[in-house]
């Protein structure tokens, strides 16, 4: 494993039909080089930890974090409002943190968030941010292939799977006279 680990370069060589380029090695100083065998399993041991931030004292286990693969979800519950507010910046600055003292940083391009509401339930005006980033509330996110709205109807992911079977048809259709009926079976 140290042998995997220590000592590895890594360059950068593009290729294309006019021009050809390599760079001059360099020492890979911290993470995995991507493509790996083994860095996904060390991608996991190394953020194994991240779901005990939610474990800190201000949280009061009204949160929780969940990771699936390379992607997390931090889930704050709160019925009043002002520890709402606390709650989510207490969190995010722990996670932002986290990230520091890892030599990892928060993709604040691939952040965002969403507060549920209810029919007996108000919006509550946040923006949510740290490190000079700031993001602001959404309606709706697709985490993991499902479209989930602020009020939990199935609306918006019923949509989203109307317009990718319309397209998987039309597909279907432009093909139809150039393919035999059991290869279009399987499709």
């Amino acid at each position: 494993m140290t042998s995997y680990l220590e000592n590895r370069h890594h360059r950068v060589k593009l290729v294309n039909n006019t021009y050809k380029s390599c760079s001059s090695c360099g020492t890979v100083k911290h993470g995995v080089l991507q493509g790996s065998i083994l860095g996904p399993l060390l991608f996991l041991l190394y953020i194994n930890d991240i779901t005990k931030i939610t474990n800190t004292k201000h949280n009061n286990n009204k949160s929780k974090l969940a990771v699936f693969v390379d992607d997390a979800s931090l889930i704050i519950t709160s019925p009043n409002p002002t520890e709402f507010i606390k709650d989510i910046y207490g969190v995010l600055t722990d996670i932002n943190n986290w990230f520091k003292a890892n030599l990892l940083s928060l993709n604040f391009e691939k952040t965002s968030h969403i507060q549920f509401l209810t029919n007996n339930s108000s919006h509550i005006p946040i923006s949510v941010g740290c490190d000079n980033n700031i993001k602001y509330n959404i309606s709706n996110k697709q985490f993991l292939r499902i479209m989930i709205d602020n009020t939990l109807t199935q609306k918006s992911h019923i949509e989203m799977i109307i317009l990718e079977m319309s397209v998987a048809c039309f597909a279907v259709r432009a093909i139809t006279c150039f393919v035999m009926m059991d290869t279009l079976k399987m499709v």
